[in-house]
């Protein structure tokens, strides 16, 4: 929540430790705002299959701006690799437009699962793609759910 207004964050893990946070906010966040944000141990939960088994994490944080920029909310479903080609990591952005359950595979050109990147229920969600033990070419990123999403990204080493 910021102010009392329930914000729609995305997290990408950025090491072990590091976590960074995107949230859409139908308002305005200041700087010193204190932001309270409740996490549900994803893993748990598909796991046990029941919000009452997985543990809910709380984190409260106060906002400082260094950039304000618009950001328009989605509404197509997509995935989106940015940089494209990558030479060594890529963050990929997929999002739904409804929460639904799913999986996010990275597919080499013949079709073979290279590896899974995504597993579980989202609307939106960013995963970072290292080129470490991949080769160079085409890669094709498919959301397996509801939705049908597919798209091409390119390895360049």
């Amino acid at each position: 929540y910021i102010n009392d207004t329930l914000v729609d964050p995305i997290f990408v893990p950025i090491s072990d430790t590091l976590v960074r946070l995107t949230y859409f906010y139908d308002g305005r966040g200041y700087s010193g705002d204190t932001v309270r944000i409740a996490l549900t141990n994803l893993r748990d939960l598909i796991t046990y299959g029941s919000y009452n088994y997985a543990p809910e994490l709380r984190y409260w944080f106060t906002i400082e701006h260094s950039a304000v920029r618009e950001v328009a909310k989605p509404t197509t479903p997509f995935i989106e690799t940015t940089p494209n080609p990558f030479n060594q990591t890529a963050l990929v952005r997929v999002s739904l437009g409804k929460v639904e359950r799913g999986k996010l595979v990275l597919m080499d050109i013949n079709g073979r699962i290279v590896k899974t990147l995504l597993e579980g229920r989202i609307k939106r969600a960013e995963v970072a793609v290292h080129g470490e033990g991949l080769t160079s070419g085409v890669y094709i990123l498919k959301w397996e759910g509801e939705s049908k999403l597919s798209s091409r990204m390119l390895l360049m080493k």
